[in-house]
């Protein structure tokens, strides 16, 4: 598709998501840059390029393409989340927190962005607030669900505290 019509943003998006699932950052990253010049609006695309720095540790450059991602689409979900994971490996709790309740109110069934906002919230010293979003997690994901093994190891760790 590409070769056809070189402006065609998602097939520049679609080989970029294939090439970061295989591990070819290389590759992936001139994808999305590749998407991102045919449509400058692709909030994918920033996601993408975002997941990307923030693998290889370059937080700002990730920070600055998931604020871009969020900027263009802000129900964009999975960006919020991935800028609030950001926000949190650069060790500011509160706007991690902050950016992380939007995700889940953008999407209240999105188990990961709850798992993450609970792990937040403990590390804030806010166990009210932990165990809210632990047990959200538990009971979207279900008895068997890989979310819900994890709150529950959380919830026994907050429980276990003085």
């Amino acid at each position: 598709a590409v070769a056809l019509d070189p402006q065609f943003a998602e097939a520049y998006y679609n080989l970029g998501a294939a090439q970061y699932a295989l591990g070819r950052s290389d590759a992936a990253e001139a994808a999305y840059r590749a998407a991102i010049a045919a449509r400058p609006t692709m909030a994918l695309a920033h996601n993408g390029l975002g997941n990307i720095y923030h693998d290889q540790n370059q937080l700002e450059a990730a920070l600055a393409a998931y604020r871009e991602a969020v900027a263009l689409e802000p129900d964009f979900a999975n960006a919020q989340r991935n800028l609030g994971l950001t926000y949190a490996r650069l060790g500011d709790l509160a706007k991690a927190a902050a950016v992380l309740e939007t995700a889940v109110a953008l999407d209240p069934e999105y188990v990961p962005a709850h798992y993450d906002l609970a792990v937040i919230y403990a590390n804030q010293g806010d166990p009210d607030n932990a165990r809210r979003h632990f047990q959200h997690v538990i009971n979207l994901d279900g008895p068997d669900g890989k979310w819900a093994r994890l709150a529950q190891e959380q919830l026994e760790r907050l429980d276990s505290q003085p």
